[in-house]
């Protein structure tokens, strides 16, 4: 590939890192504020931060972190020097990962009401899917095939919690609902770093 062809390529994947980022980073601040600042003029002190906020905080972080790196390092893995760019390649990923970079938005903004929190994560999960399955669909070298399996489990999850949350809501919303979803968020953190490889073979992250 020719300077001025990679250099072509190199530009909108530049822009793209760069404006998820900055919708990401607006949904961290966002998380933030809820844990610290939930309302105007009031900080928390640490001590006074309750544990179901602070559940509802670490819930959505299992999420922002790897989706955000996955994301960042299949665009660097994908869009190489070999990579042979194809009519609206590069359109396909943006427009994906700036609708995923959306909903973590929607997402910190709704932490404190675990039921809307959910139905949000249900939304990331369907996008990242069918994302990741786009990326199949043209071959392009980047993501674990693993991720597929996580996605399609962690719907079944949220499902099963759907149920359990209009049978007894008021154990949804509380510490046990919480603690449900945290403990599964991270196993699944867990297993996506360290068992996430490339078809290859080779280690994703």
């Amino acid at each position: 590939m020719s300077e001025p062809e990679k250099t072509k390529i190199d530009s909108p994947i530049k822009i793209l890192i760069y404006l998820y980022s900055v919708v990401a980073g607006l949904a961290s601040v966002t998380a933030v504020k809820f844990l610290v600042n939930p309302e105007p003029n009031v900080v928390r002190y640490p001590s006074s931060i309750p544990l179901i906020d602070l559940f509802a905080f670490f819930i959505f972080f299992c999420y922002l972190i790897p989706f955000y790196q996955g994301a960042i390092t299949y665009l660097n893995n994908a869009y190489t020097e070999e990579f042979e760019k194809k009519k609206g390649e590069i359109l396909v990923d943006f427009l994906h990962l700036l609708g995923e970079s959306m909903v973590f938005y929607a997402m910190s903004a709704s932490l404190s009401r675990i039921f809307l929190f959910v139905s949000w994560l249900a939304v990331l999960i369907i996008i990242d899917t069918i994302w990741i399955s786009t990326i199949k669909l043209r071959k392009i070298r980047g993501v674990p095939d693993l991720w597929v399996y996580l996605n399609l489990f962690t719907l079944l999850i949220l499902l099963f919690f759907w149920i359990f949350y209009s049978t007894y809501p008021e154990l949804a919303n509380s510490m046990i609902g919480y603690t449900i979803l945290l403990f599964y968020s991270l196993i699944r953190t867990i297993f996506d770093y360290t068992r996430a490889k490339l078809p290859s073979g080779e280690d994703f992250y």
